[in-house]
């Protein structure tokens, strides 16, 4: 399952459109032809709402956002294990099985400006 389909899954259309609007700062220019934004930074909004994000997820407040929290909160969306591991594998630079603010915020920041910006956990 990818980002994607999960983001379609857990929102109605009209909440993706809703988020799209409010987050994409390139909505209608900056794209190329295949729809992906040209933007590279994520907007301080961006960066505001995965801040609160990552606290919720962190439940043991470590600053830090491990597997096993992740798949417990993602568990209830649908999301396997499976996928969750593959995105550490990709994410987790250092390996250490949980995912750092800066990392954390990497995979967002790659999602959202991919041109996806279904996210929506």
């Amino acid at each position: 399952m990818t980002l994607v389909s999960l983001a379609m899954a857990a929102c109605s259309s009209d909440e993706i459109d809703k988020f799209i609007h409010k987050y994409d700062r390139n909505s209608e220019q900056g794209r190329g032809e295949d729809g992906v934004s040209s933007a590279t930074e994520l907007t301080p909004e961006q960066e505001e709402e995965l801040e609160g994000l990552m606290n919720m997820l962190d439940v043991n407040q470590d600053g830090f956002v491990d597997t096993a929290e992740l798949m417990i909160y993602c568990s209830n969306l649908g999301i396997d294990d499976a996928t969750i591991t593959e995105w550490f594998s990709e994410f987790d630079t250092n390996v250490s099985g949980s995912l750092d603010k800066v990392q954390f915020k990497e995979f967002f920041r790659k999602e959202w400006l991919s041109g996806s910006n279904a996210v929506c956990l």
